[in-house]
């Protein structure tokens, strides 16, 4: 084993735990930012595969993808010593803070209830037309909660994910609906075709390597005002059709207008 390869796992999940605050979800741009960016150890596809795993197995998604990174780049050794180094910056704050502060300080006490109602209010900052007490009920997963967009994940079987995105604002449909194809398209992923209906346009891509279609989708018309509807469809099957494209933008917008209120 590389210890120059376990040192640099380390060094790099350290610099992502301490500057995680905010949620698991917050590694994400972290992970992209040095592991595909910068370092290259894994593409974004792979970054998807693992988001996903992390998602169906127990524990935190930060401490899951460090060890499923760990695991790749340096096996069993590597994806111990990934998970130490993010979970090592919390620790040492934590102890620091219980030795010499402790929870007794009333100064201390006013700080962590100012956070507490700041991260409220941060929790609270969805879109207000979007029932986001409903989609949890029904099992989905919170993807991204922001003043300005908000997205979810489901299962619509065993090997096929529908990811909604709300965005909120005035925007161009036909742009925004290339730009999200555009961002999709990354190394080993490919545009094969596309369609449309009177409800939205549908673009095709595919990843012939892990064998999966993805069907990026949005809604040309606004249910609710500046709200708009985009989804992509995570699928083994190939949809090619002009009925059947046309079902997955059906599918894709009727599960978006369902949390719209």
């Amino acid at each position: 084993m590389d210890v120059l390869i376990l040192l640099k796992l380390y060094y790099v999940f350290f610099l992502i735990g301490i500057s995680a605050f905010g949620g698991g979800y917050v590694i994400l741009p972290l992970i992209e930012n040095y592991l595909v960016n910068h370092y290259a150890w894994i593409n974004t596809r792979t970054l998807i595969d693992i988001v996903a795993i992390s998602q169906i197995t127990p524990g935190p998604i930060a401490i899951n993808a460090s060890t499923f990174i760990g695991m790749i780049k340096g096996n069993i050794l590597g994806a111990i010593v990934a998970t130490l180094g993010v979970v090592t910056p919390q620790i040492l704050i934590l102890s620091i803070f219980l030795k010499y502060i402790g929870l007794e300080n009333d100064f201390m006490k006013k700080i962590i209830l100012g956070l507490f109602l700041i991260l409220g209010a941060i929790s609270f900052a969805a879109p207000s037309r979007i029932n986001t007490a409903k989609i949890q009920q029904d099992g989905n997963t919170v993807i991204l909660d922001d003043s300005d967009a908000f997205a979810f994940g489901k299962l619509i079987d065993q090997s096929s994910v529908l990811a909604v995105t709300y965005y909120v604002g005035n925007k161009d449909v036909k742009i925004l609906s290339e730009q999200i194809k555009n961002e999709q398209l990354v190394d080993g992923i490919y545009y094969v075709g596309g369609g449309e209906s009177e409800a939205g346009y549908v673009h095709k891509l595919y990843a012939p390597k892990e064998g999966v279609y993805f069907y990026v989708v949005i809604a040309k018309r606004q249910k609710i005002q500046n709200y708009i509807i985009t989804a992509i469809l995570q699928t083994p099957e190939e949809y090619s059709s002009k009925s059947d494209l046309k079902g997955v933008i059906s599918l894709a917008i009727k599960e978006g207008e369902k949390y719209l209120k």
